[in-house]
């Protein structure tokens, strides 16, 4: 099962740098395209168009790898940071950071 995430912890993690294309769904299934461009075990930024609301839930898909569930944390028309509802496992941040998930088509 996964640990809730500590807001406490969250600066004191590191992030590693990726790209990995995903989709973001929120607000009763509305789907947006994004590029996660950092991650680590307590969250993650996307590149985006347009704007999200802070402390709305989202859920983001990646294929071949679990939902990833969290809040909006800050957003501006360019990035948005997300803070994990539950740490993912370890090997979803290790696939995340090797670029092995493949483009959601």
């Amino acid at each position: 099962m996964s640990e809730p995430v500590c807001v406490a912890e969250e600066r004191q993690v590191g992030r590693r740098v990726v790209c990995v294309q995903a989709v973001l769904e929120r607000q009763h299934h509305d789907l947006m395209h994004v590029e996660v461009t950092d991650v680590g075990s307590l969250g993650c930024r996307l590149n985006k168009p347009g704007r999200l609301s802070v402390g709305s839930f989202v859920t983001i898909v990646v294929q071949g790898l679990p939902d990833l569930e969290g809040w909006v944390a800050w957003s501006n028309p360019l990035e948005a940071g997300v803070t994990f509802a539950y740490r993912p496992p370890s090997t979803v941040i290790a696939r995340l950071s090797s670029g092995e998930p493949t483009v959601i088509g």
